[in-house]
């Protein structure tokens, strides 16, 4: 046999025997490939809204997310069966049980509560000089079948007493539980101002926490509500023109009321 021929032959040869590989190789994928299939369905809130954009959906190792109407698809999850779980801002929760068959689209709706609505208001400082600014810290969630946008409303209300009449406890453990001549004053409380925040459309899709720089306020006692969509939340503060100077020799401490302007003693 000739040098050609036989160079010719083996060329031939090991191109049949890549062919072969590359053959097996391809059964071997597909023989050892998992068997899939999609899950398909809506979230809704237990009213029947849905459960609107960004949750996110798990079946087993696969994932998606819910659309605008609550419409979500899973693709390429493993036959058998599993827990879908549905977690994100206004929903989370979980339907057992769900079947995914080979090349087949499950079709499912999952019904969950919605987060319960709430608003609440948190003062960093109970009382602060006349010279500051208060803050305020608002956080909430919408009623989920809550249409009307709504503003976010902090309301400033001057309850007409001295403050040293309180300065014996926190203010606002006080008015948990007022004393006779407190709750009168309580009720002649006077508005001084009203605040108005918008709310964007990302603060409608769940959870909220705003925080509000307080106008100056003259020294005296205050009720500062917070509220939207009918939900209200209170606290009591109070701000003062006094301030607490103190001094030590190393071995006593002395302190006294001053006012803050001037550092001039306060009698009483």
């Amino acid at each position: 046999m000739n040098t050609s021929a036989s160079s010719s032959l083996s060329h031939r040869l090991a191109t049949f025997m890549a062919a072969v590989a590359a053959v097996v190789l391809v059964l071997w994928a597909i023989g050892s490939q998992e068997p899939l299939g999609t899950v398909r369905g809506v979230v809704l809130l237990s009213n029947g809204n849905p459960a609107g954009e960004g949750a996110s959906v798990y079946v087993g190792p696969a994932n998606g997310a819910t659309d605008r109407s609550g419409r979500f698809i899973v693709r390429k999850v493993p036959v058998g069966t599993h827990d879908l779980r549905v977690m994100g801002e206004r929903v989370s929760g979980r339907l057992a049980d769900v079947e995914v068959r080979e090349g087949a689209v499950t079709e499912v709706t999952v019904k969950l509560e919605p987060f319960q609505p709430f608003v609440s208001l948190m003062m960093p400082a109970q009382a602060w000089s006349a010279r500051e600014h208060g803050v305020a810290e608002i956080t909430g969630a919408f009623p989920a079948e809550t249409q009307e946008k709504a503003d976010l409303c902090l309301r400033i209300e001057r309850i007409p007493i001295e403050v040293k009449e309180v300065l014996g406890s926190p203010f606002t453990d006080v008015l948990l539980s007022p004393p006779a001549w407190l709750a009168r004053a309580v009720r002649q409380r006077e508005v001084l101002h009203e605040l108005s925040v918008r709310l964007t459309a990302k603060d409608w899709e769940g959870t909220f926490s705003k925080s509000l720089r307080l106008p100056h306020l003259p020294a005296g006692a205050y009720l500062i509500t917070g509220s939207f969509a009918g939900l209200e939340a209170r606290a009591a503060v109070t701000v003062t023109d006094l301030a607490l100077i103190a001094q030590t020799d190393g071995e006593k401490i002395v302190a006294f009321a001053a006012r803050a302007a001037d550092g001039e003693p306060v009698a009483g």
